[in-house]
């Protein structure tokens, strides 16, 4: 009994041990070195086409390296090859040069991949070292949005000086590079109107249009808009579309709320300095030019006519968007068109011309003063107060007189 009882303690003691062994004892993957790139990830920007920049290969906790095939792929069409350097990498890990330390046994490259085959001629490496750099050229991504490539060891053999492979991990690093960002652009970025009635014989309107374009964009298939303006300054007349914006073209004007939505797209992509739309409105306000001894009064009114918030669409790529005052835009709007209403003097009609009938309607009113009952009508008219009782009198007469003759002919 005794000698049973003796070995079912030393099998649960083995098995005890067993059970622990298993539990703490390492992974084979927990033993495999490790090949990585760096920086990862790589990151550019627009701004950064053109240039190079260095990709150090690193191998991480190997042991007894006597030779690497390692090859190196990549989307070409963002990144290009320019040069090797290996006198930080393998050359401190294997010394003596070429030929006495170390031999290459082979070197390509071409679009989209490198690959280098190197072997030790001495010493056998056991830690974690750069390999080699690469130097790659940054191409331009021709997009809007952010493009990505893996960059990839398709070839990763580690070997002993016993020709036997060595196990390893390797990890694919990740470029990110984004494109330009796209604009839309109004223009004139000013505009100045001084009449709001039409003239007859001949007919005179003064009318405007606000142009609004892409820039720096890059195949975009179609845009969405909510455009903004004063209606107590501006009436809206109409929109055209550009070109190339043949499908499903659409917009409705809200000339309470003041703004007007749309959204529209083409047959195929659109890029740089394409028209988007073009907008145009009227002068409304019935304002006259008053001197500067009647206050409260500000001859010239302003507004702006801007962009509230767009959308340009990509095909295989995510919409980009832009709300004014927002902080996470992606589109850029430089500019808001700055518009001023600026009233001619001694125009009282806003025809846009100072002539006999300016005279007529002021003298129809001839007299009146801010004590009569009547003198809410009249006071619109009242052009400069020069102290004592307001009262449309001489001196209102005199400011039309003194410009008269003045006729605005709007630009075409």
């Amino acid at each position: 009994m005794k000698n049973v009882t003796q070995k079912l303690s030393l099998t649960l003691a083995i098995l005890l041990l067993t059970s622990t062994v298993a539990i703490y004892l390492p992974t084979a993957n927990a033993l495999d070195a490790v090949l990585s790139t760096s920086p990862d990830p790589v990151v550019k920007v627009w701004a950064d086409r053109d240039t190079n920049f260095d990709l150090s290969v690193i191998v991480t906790d190997v042991l007894d390296l006597y030779g690497f095939s390692l090859k190196l792929e990549w989307d070409s069409a963002l990144i290009s090859y320019v040069s090797y350097d290996t006198t930080a990498g393998f050359e401190l890990m294997w010394p003596g040069g070429s030929g006495t330390g170390w031999f290459k046994a082979a070197e390509q490259h071409g679009p989209g991949y490198f690959r280098l085959d190197v072997t030790s001629l001495a010493v056998e490496y056991d830690g974690t070292h750069e390999l080699f750099k690469v130097q790659l050229h940054v191409e331009d991504p021709t997009c809007n949005s952010e493009k990505t490539t893996a960059i990839s060891f398709t070839t990763h053999t580690l070997a002993t000086v016993t020709y036997t492979p060595i196990p390893n991990t390797a990890t694919t690093g990740l470029y990110k590079v984004t494109g330009k960002t796209p604009s839309i652009n109004l223009g004139p970025a000013t505009q100045t109107c001084h009449m709001s009635v039409p003239r007859t014989g001949p007919d005179v309107t003064e009318e405007f249009d606000v142009d609004f374009a892409i820039a720096d964009a890059q195949s975009v298939m179609g845009f969405s808009f909510d455009v903004r303006y004063d209606t107590t300054h501006l009436d809206f007349v109409s929109l055209t579309f550009g070109d190339a914006w043949t499908v499903s073209p659409t917009y409705t004007p809200d000339e309470v709320g003041g703004k007007v939505t749309g959204s529209a797209s083409a047959a195929s992509g659109q890029n740089d300095g394409v028209a988007l739309m073009t907008i145009r409105f009227k002068p409304t306000s019935l304002h006259i030019w008053k001197d500067a001894s009647i206050t409260p009064w500000t001859n010239d009114l302003t507004s702006n006519i801007y962009i509230q918030a767009a959308t340009l669409t990509y095909s295989g790529a995510p919409d980009l968007g832009f709300v004014d005052g927002g902080s996470t835009n992606k589109i850029l709007v430089p500019i808001k068109v700055a518009y001023t209403f600026s009233p001619i003097k001694g125009d009282i009609t806003n025809d846009g011309e100072v002539e006999l009938f300016d005279l007529v309607t002021l003298c129809m009113i001839y007299d009146k003063k801010e004590t009569d009952p009547d003198w809410a009508t009249a006071e619109p008219w009242d052009l400069v107060h020069l102290g004592g009782l307001k009262t449309i009198d001489i001196f209102d007469v005199i400011v039309i007189a003194s410009n008269y003759g003045t006729e605005y002919i709007p630009p075409p």
